[in-house]
């Protein structure tokens, strides 16, 4: 197993950490009727400050918008 030199995993981790903001924001204006967007863009910053911590094989920012693509379709927009 191959260890990554510390200033690297950090790199990494704020690189995934605005992929996860900027796709959740953009998720959060196509599917802003939906009560959902704010708990989509808080576990995206969660999931940018855990890999902080702990390295995940990778994330980007169209995993996002699928996750939220694919809640918004599932999940009825707010008074219906």
């Amino acid at each position: 197993m191959v260890s990554l030199p510390c200033s690297h995993s950090r790199q990494t981790g704020r690189i995934a950490h605005y992929n996860g903001i900027m796709g959740s924001l953009g998720l959060s204006v196509v599917t802003r009727r939906h009560r959902e967007s704010s708990a989509i863009l808080s576990l995206a910053v969660t999931a940018g400050i855990l890999w902080e911590r702990i390295t995940i094989a990778f994330t980007d920012t169209a995993t996002g918008i699928f996750v939220g693509m694919t809640a918004s379709i599932l999940i009825p927009p707010i008074g219906s």
